[in-house]
């Protein structure tokens, strides 16, 4: 009776060690994808006409919502920044409708390469034009990245979102 009671108890095997750490990293992951999906929200109502809207360059369907906010009645500054070099306002809105007069309120940037680049030039961009609060045009995928950057860079800033859905997502 007394070598039960004080018997050493047995180590988990390797199985078992392994087990619980294929749940701890499938609980970690469930965590972040959730925290992902949270980021995701419907498509806001249009924005304030007295903010400037940023588009970042990309993805599918980041022009054509900038357009579509254009033809809708936004009548504040835009950005569309990392653009590439030489394209035009005409050769990016071609088929888009976007009325003449909400043209000239469009500046294109060329200079940023990358989100950082991107995050940079709007900052640049809204200081030159006394712009406080901006609404970003980009895709579902890369709002937690950009607005990291934007934390981070433009603290300033108060940024809002106009997620995009892109048609296609590839890993």
């Amino acid at each position: 009776m007394a070598r039960l009671i004080f018997a050493r108890k047995k180590k988990p095997s390797v199985a078992a060690r392994l087990g619980l750490a294929l749940l701890l990293v499938l609980a970690v992951f469930m965590a972040s994808f959730w925290h992902f999906t949270r980021q995701m929200t419907p498509t806001p109502a249009l924005p304030d006409i007295t903010t400037g809207l940023v588009v970042f360059t990309g993805g599918s369907n980041r022009v054509i919502t900038c357009a579509d906010l254009l033809k809708r009645g936004f009548e504040g500054p835009v950005l569309i920044t990392g653009v590439y070099p030489g394209a035009t306002k005409d050769e990016l809105f071609a088929g888009q409708s976007v009325p003449p007069e909400r043209m000239g309120q469009i500046h294109l940037d060329y200079d940023a390469l990358t989100t950082l680049g991107n995050v940079r030039q709007t900052r640049v961009w809204a200081r030159q034009n006394g712009i406080r609060d901006v609404v970003l045009v980009t895709s579902t995928y890369h709002v937690p990245r950009s607005l990291a950057l934007f934390r981070r860079e433009a603290p300033e800033l108060a940024v809002r979102v106009y997620p995009v859905f892109p048609e296609k997502v590839s890993w």
